[in-house]
C-alpha cells in the first residue's frame, strides 16, 4: 500500500469508515508553474528541484507538468489553484495565504527569506553608518512591492515604505534616488545587483533586517493527499540531509560572500506566527550583535 492510499486509510478511520481494502491509487500528479520572465524561471528552479526532491523522498510515484505561465498577481495565483490550473505553487507566507490555501510547513528557504540586506543608492554608504537599530531607518525611504507580505510587516514596524507593482521599477526608483534602500533577502541580493549593475545600486555594508518569514509550497486546501505526499518528503528529506545539501548548493556561497556574522541585526516585529519545527530555521551564530527592541522572533 503506497503512501496516498495510507492516508486515504488513516483519513477514512479517523472518520469512522470501515472498508476491506484500498488499491493503490496512481501516481500523483503535479502541475507546478513555469514561470516565462526569464529572471524568475531560473530563480524557480531551487523551487522545482526542491519539488522533485520531496515527491521522490515521499516513496510515491508521480507524474510532474510544467504550465507555463506569467508572473501574476498573487490573488490570482489563489484563483489558479482553486481551479486546478495548478496543484502546487510557491509563496512568501501570510495570514491571507494560509486563510485560502493549505501550506506545507517546512521553510523551503529555511526562514532565510526574512534576513535582509538593503540595496543602495551608490555613494550613499554614509547616510547607514551610525544605524545600531530600527529607530536609525525610520527618517529613511524604502521601497517594497505592493502586495509583498514584507511590506506589512515594515509598515507596522514604523518604517517608511513606498510601493510599487513594478519589481524592475523599483530598482530604477533606487538608483534614481528616489527611496534610501530596498530590503532584499539574502538568497536574492547578489542575483539582483548583478542584474541591475547600470543603475548605480550597491549593498549596504553593515547591516541585515530580521524577521520571521517562510516560503512554503501551498496547494488547494481540499488537497489532502498531496499536501500529505509533500509534507512528509520534505520532513524526510530534512531527517537525512538532502534538503540540506540541496539549499548548500543553491545559496551556501552568495550567503557566505553577505558576511551576516559582522553585520548588526535589526530584528523586526513580525505579523504572523510559524509553528514550524526549530530545525526547520537558518540561525547564524550572532546573537552578540542583534538589536531587538521587542524579543518577539519566533524560530
Amino acid at each position: 500500500m503506497n503512501l496516498v492510499a495510507r492516508f486515504i486509510v488513516m483519513s477514512c478511520l479517523s472518520l469512522g469508515v470501515v472498508f476491506s481494502a484500498v488499491s493503490d491509487t496512481g501516481p500523483v500528479i503535479v502541475k507546478y508553474p513555469q514561470i516565462t520572465d526569464a529572471y524568475e524561471r531560473a530563480f524557480d528552479l531551487y523551487f522545482i528541484a526542491m519539488l522533485k526532491l520531496a515527491l521522490a523522498k515521499s516513496g510515491e510515484t508521480y507524474s510532474l507538468q510544467g504550465i507555463e505561465s506569467p508572473l501574476v498577481p498573487e490573488a490570482r495565483i489563489h484563483r489558479m489553484i482553486d481551479e486546478n490550473r495548478f496543484s502546487v505553487y510557491w509563496l512568501n507566507s501570510n495570514v491571507h495565504h494560509e486563510s485560502v490555501l493549505a501550506p506545507v510547513r517546512v521553510p523551503l528557504f529555511k526562514g532565510l527569506i526574512g534576513w535582509r540586506v538593503l540595496l543602495i543608492t551608490q555613494g550613499n554608504q554614509g547616510r547607514f553608518d551610525g544605524i545600531r537599530d530600527k529607530s536609525g531607518l525610520v527618517p529613511l525611504k524604502g521601497i517594497q512591492g505592493h502586495d509583498w507580505p514584507d511590506t506589512q510587516i515594515m509598515k507596522a514596524n514604523q518604517l517608511q515604505i513606498e510601493t510599487s507593482a513594478s519589481w524592475d521599477g523599483m530598482f530604477r526608483m533606487l538608483g534614481a534616488g528616489r527611496v534610501d534602500y530596498f530590503p532584499r533577502s539574502v538568497v536574492e541580493a547578489q542575483r539582483e545587483l548583478e542584474i541591475f549593475k547600470d543603475l548605480g545600486i550597491s549593498l549596504e555594508s553593515n547591516l541585515v533586517l530580521r524577521y520571521p518569514a517562510a516560503y512554503y509550497f501551498f496547494v488547494n486546501k481540499k488537497n489532502r493527499e498531496l499536501h500529505f505526499v509533500l509534507e512528509t518528503g520534505l520532513q524526510k528529506a530534512h531527517a537525512d540531509g538532502s534538503f540540506d545539501r540541496l539549499f548548500e548548493e543553491h545559496f551556501s556561497a552568495v550567503i557566505k560572500s553577505l558576511n551576516l556574522t559582522e553585520r548588526t541585526v535589526i530584528q523586526l516585529d513580525s505579523l504572523q506566527y510559524f509553528p514550524d519545527k526549530p530545525e526547520y530555521w537558518y540561525n547564524a551564530p550572532i546573537p552578540e550583535k542583534l538589536e531587538s527592541e521587542s524579543g518577539t522572533l519566533v524560530q
